[in-house]
């Protein structure tokens, strides 16, 4: 009995002294003025815009998901352009309310940040208008296998992602099977 007793003892002073280990620490969503970069591939869509430009204008229409509690600021990208330029900008817009007017890099290649001040998320998804405008130099004529594009296409966002209650907050909306172990 003394026996017991003196394992029990011991089994229960190492069990009381060890520190409790979790798998990971808990996650707060992160800062309210705190900002996530993440690439359009991430949030399930084509990290890739390409611009067909015929009569030097084209129009094209970009949808991205928005998370809960994030804000849009801006879309970061690098602009790869197949000829030399005379003039080249970008135009973005909402719902016929220009958001933002860039100016394309002389280069062949080059970053852009597009800032998205004043965009209206809808349903958790922000869907914008992009015209280009471009005219190339004197001689070239547009090539619909050469289009300029925004390659590595990535939204900033500020805010912080609430804490998921439940397993079905961070689940998505369609599964088919889920194996838990």
């Amino acid at each position: 009995m003394r026996r017991i007793a003196a394992m029990a003892g011991v089994v229960a002073m190492v069990l009381w002294t060890s520190p409790v280990a979790t798998g990971e620490p808990p996650f707060d969503g992160g800062a309210p003025g705190e900002t996530s970069t993440l690439s359009l591939s991430e949030l399930g869509g084509s990290s890739t815009v390409a611009f067909f430009l015929h009569r030097d204008t084209t129009v094209t229409d970009m949808t991205f998901p928005v998370p809960p509690g994030l804000t849009p600021v801006s879309l970061r990208a690098k602009v790869e352009i197949p000829v030399a330029l005379r003039f080249g900008n970008l135009t973005v817009s909402q719902g016929g309310r220009t958001i933002a007017r860039l100016s394309l890099p002389s280069q062949d290649q080059g970053d852009i940040v597009i800032p998205l001040d004043g965009v209206e998320v809808s349903g958790g998804w922000v869907n914008l208008t992009l015209g280009m405008n471009a005219i190339p130099v004197d001689t070239y004529c547009w090539d619909d296998e050469a289009p300029i594009r925004l390659v590595d296409v990535a939204a900033t966002f500020t805010g912080g992602v609430p804490t998921p209650t439940t397993v079905a907050h961070f689940l998505p909306p369609a599964l088919r099977k889920a194996t838990l172990g």
